[in-house]
C-alpha cells in the first residue's frame, strides 16, 4: 500500500466527517429564512462564533502561505499576517460589531446602503464580491492542492471534489453547518502542524536560531529547578 492509498482513506474519512457534522448542525435550523441561512438566525453561541471567525481567517490558503513564508524567511516574517489579521478583528469587534448587530446587518455593505442608498451599495458590492471570489478561489486551490498531493490526483479534479463537498454541507444547513465544520477543522490545525513539525523544523532556515532559543529557555528552566530543589547546607531531605 502506497501513500496514495492512505491519502485516499484519510480524505474519504475527513469528507465523510464534514458531511456528518454539517448534517447534524442542520438540525439547529428553525426555519428556511434568509437570516437563518446566512447568519444562523443571529442565535449562534459565542464560542462557536469565535471558532468559525478564527477558522475563516486562519484557513488553508493562509496556513499554506504563512507556512511557506516562515519556512523561507523565518518566524518573525511569518507572524506578520496573523498579527495584522488579529488586530483587524479586535478593532472590528470593538468599533463595528455592536452597531451592526443592533441594526441587524448581514453584510459589510449594508451600513453603506443605509447611509448612502442603493446606488453606492451596488458600487461597493463589486469589490466585495470580487474579494470573496478570489478568496474562495484561493481556498479551493489550497484544499485541492493538499488533497491532490495526498491522492496523487489532478489538481483540477481535486479542486472540483473539494468544492462539491463544501457546497453540499453548506446547502444542508447554511451557516450552522459551516460554523460547526469550521470548528472541527480549526481543531485539526494545531494537530496537523505538530505532526509536521519534526519533518519541517530541521530543514528550515530559521531552525538553527529557533533551536538556540529553545535550548536557552530549557537551560534557564533547568537551572531554576535546581535552585528551587537544592537542599540547604546542614539540612537533610525530609528533616
Amino acid at each position: 500500500m502506497n501513500l496514495a492509498f492512505y491519502g485516499f482513506v484519510t480524505t474519504a474519512v475527513l469528507y465523510a466527517v464534514f458531511l456528518i457534522i454539517g448534517w447534524c448542525a442542520a438540525r439547529k435550523v428553525r426555519d428556511g429564512s434568509a437570516a437563518e441561512f446566512i447568519v444562523a438566525g443571529r442565535a449562534m453561541p459565542l464560542w462557536i462564533a469565535t471558532m468559525t471567525m478564527t477558522a475563516t481567517w486562519v484557513d488553508g490558503g493562509y496556513l499554506l502561505g504563512t507556512a511557506e513564508f516562515t519556512y523561507k524567511y523565518g518566524l518573525t516574517a511569518g507572524i506578520q499576517g496573523g498579527v495584522c489579521f488579529g488586530f483587524s478583528l479586535i478593532v472590528g469587534g470593538l468599533l463595528f460589531a455592536g452597531r451592526m448587530r443592533q441594526y441587524e446587518f448581514s453584510t459589510m455593505v449594508d451600513p453603506f446602503e443605509m447611509r448612502f442608498g442603493k446606488g453606492w451599495a451596488a458600487v461597493l458590492s463589486v469589490p466585495a464580491m470580487l474579494g470573496e471570489l478570489f478568496w474562495s478561489g484561493a481556498l479551493l486551490v489550497a484544499l485541492g492542492s493538499t488533497f491532490g498531493l495526498l491522492l496523487d490526483m489532478n489538481l483540477t479534479t481535486a479542486i472540483i471534489l473539494a468544492a462539491v463537498v463544501v457546497t453540499l454541507y453548506t446547502l444542508i444547513g447554511g451557516m450552522w453547518s459551516v460554523a460547526y465544520t469550521d470548528a472541527f477543522q480549526l481543531l485539526l490545525v494545531p494537530l496537523g502542524l505538530l505532526i509536521a513539525l519534526p519533518w519541517v523544523l530541521p530543514k528550515s532556515e530559521a531552525s538553527s536560531s529557533a533551536c538556540k532559543h529553545l535550548s536557552l529557555v530549557a537551560l534557564t528552566l533547568y537551572v531554576l529547578r535546581l535552585r528551587c530543589t537544592r537542599t540547604p547546607p546542614g539540612r537533610h531531605p525530609g528533616s
